[in-house]
């Protein structure tokens, strides 16, 4: 995107990324970044992990009042806040990613109601065959596990997760 490189890099942000129509494909962020234009690197695999062209569609946004996220990347740590590049908080609250178990994970983001409406979506990132789905939210934390979709067994990976209502 042309310019918006530029915010990025004052403001941080947040991607997301989805496979469209039917069949055992999925997408997810491989990377983002630039200025002053913005790329959003999107890889798809087939369930078994093979690369696949699929059409996918892809969300990009800087910090709003809207706007809630976090890009959780450590993977094996117990609890984390990340990085304040990488996250955002619209209540002004804290940020914290908790592991409880191999490819299990909670954020939560002190002082924000999730349940005001609004929508969560979580998004592996980084390469390797592993597809990160939100388990459920409640009032401040939602909860995440990623697993690799060719044998279903749960594993640790960087994602990228974002609330907005």
């Amino acid at each position: 995107c042309t310019g918006l490189g530029s915010r990025l890099a004052s403001n941080g942000g947040h991607a997301q990324a989805n496979a469209l129509g039917t069949g055992a494909q999925h997408c997810k962020i491989g990377s983002w970044g630039g200025s002053p234009d913005l790329f959003v690197n999107v890889l798809c695999f087939t369930r078994t992990g093979a690369p696949k062209d699929v059409k996918f569609n892809v969300f990009f946004a800087t910090p709003n009042p809207n706007l809630a996220y976090a890009w959780a990347n450590q993977p094996t740590t117990a609890s984390y806040s990340p990085s304040t590049f990488y996250r955002s908080n619209p209540s002004g609250g804290a940020v914290t990613i908790n592991r409880s178990g191999v490819g299990r994970y909670s954020v939560t983001w002190s002082g924000l109601s999730l349940l005001d409406g609004g929508d969560v979506q979580v998004t592996a990132y980084s390469g390797g065959n592993v597809v990160c789905k939100v388990e459920g939210w409640g009032p401040q934390t939602v909860g995440a596990r990623c697993f690799n979709p060719g044998t279903n067994a749960l594993v640790d990976s960087y994602f990228d997760i974002m609330y907005f209502s």
